[in-house]
């Protein structure tokens, strides 16, 4: 896992919310933790936006084919703002 940039969540704008979901059927099976920290990690087809919780534990991921994508949400979910970003 190759980790491109990290940050501090300042705030949940409470705009989305992560669960744990039955697939198919998308049946909420659990909420996720609130995030604390986000990284911006490159797969081989895209990138993920990862979310970890105050302990450091997995709190959701999203998938997006560009780093500006994973940006975009980070500032729409958690405020997060160009300078916040560290590598």
């Amino acid at each position: 896992m190759i980790v491109i940039e990290a940050a501090v969540v300042k705030k949940a704008t409470g705009k989305t919310k992560n669960i744990v979901a039955d697939s198919p059927k998308m049946i909420v099976v659990a909420a996720l933790p609130d995030a604390a920290k986000v990284q911006i990690v490159e797969e081989p087809d895209g990138y993920l936006l990862i979310r970890y919780a105050e302990d450091g534990k997995y709190a959701g991921d999203s998938w997006f084919e560009s780093i500006d994508e994973c940006k975009m949400q980070a500032e729409f979910e958690f405020g997060i703002e160009a300078g916040d970003w560290t590598k």
